[in-house]
């Protein structure tokens, strides 16, 4: 059907036809739009801290505030420091040795801190750790072994409740603060609990047969470091740093 219109008639009906092609646009733009927004808000609204990796498989606790993933990526237990393992410093062993049995082989979930980088100058992520509903940042420093970090002043979420608990654990003399009695809960330093007691010899990875016997490329423990011993064959073996991994083994 040929309809017949003047010319006016016909820039009048292609001006409407134009209008309501807009209107129909801006109504697709806009329920786009509203998805979009609707995403963006969800993405924003997420909390910072939320899990960003979960694991049941743990490589090494390396001591008490650092750890490795199989997955070769390390973490930093972020907020909170704990004693030294080498140089070895007072209750380092000890801190150490806490955080391995209460990851021992549970799944932990690993939460980030609005307030810090993502990674440290080592580029270890920067974390808190968690297993099921327990901040084991946070247990360490209630059970005295480790005290708060704030790097730079960066206040976490946390960070009223580490330092409270840092407190009572050193009024009540828990952990590091009884067995080091010179340290000082200062956030805004590395803590430092002085040289370890000569009475405190990691044997965590000492080669257990009398005869000194090791087996290479075995994991040796700080207590060992630098000495040498023998594999079954007779071989001379030392106990050394890999530029690799954060653990000492027996190398030739």
């Amino acid at each position: 059907m040929i309809i017949m219109c003047t010319k006016n008639q016909f820039h009048s009906l292609l001006k409407r036809l134009l209008f309501r092609y807009s209107i129909k646009k801006a109504l697709y733009n806009r329920r786009k739009f509203r998805s979009f927004f609707t995403f963006l808000m969800i993405s924003i609204g997420t909390p910072m801290n939320s899990v960003v990796l979960a694991s049941s498989n743990i490589a090494y606790v390396y001591d008490g505030d650092t750890l490795t993933l199989e997955s070769g990526e390390k973490v930093r237990l972020v907020q909170i420091d704990t004693p030294e393992l080498s140089p070895a410093e007072c209750y380092g062993i000890q801190a150490r040795d806490l955080l391995r049995k209460m990851i021992g082989t549970s799944t932990i979930e690993l939460r980030k801190e609005p307030a810090s980088a993502n990674k440290d100058y080592n580029k270890r992520l920067l974390r808190y750790v968690f297993v099921g509903s327990i901040n084991l940042n946070l247990e360490l420093v209630k059970q005295g072994a480790a005290a708060p970090r704030f790097y730079n002043g960066e206040k976490g979420k946390y960070a009223k409740q580490l330092l409270a608990a840092a407190q009572i654990a050193k009024k009540n003399k828990v952990g590091l603060w009884k067995d080091c009695p010179s340290t000082k809960l200062d956030p805004s330093r590395a803590i430092d609990t002085g040289p370890a007691n000569s009475k405190a010899v990691d044997k965590s990875d000492r080669p257990t047969s009398d005869s000194n016997i090791i087996t290479p490329g075995a994991f040796c423990s700080e207590g060992n470091l630098g000495v040498k011993a023998f594999s079954i064959k007779g071989v001379e073996y030392t106990c050394k740093a890999s530029a690799t991994e954060d653990r000492l083994r027996w190398r030739r």
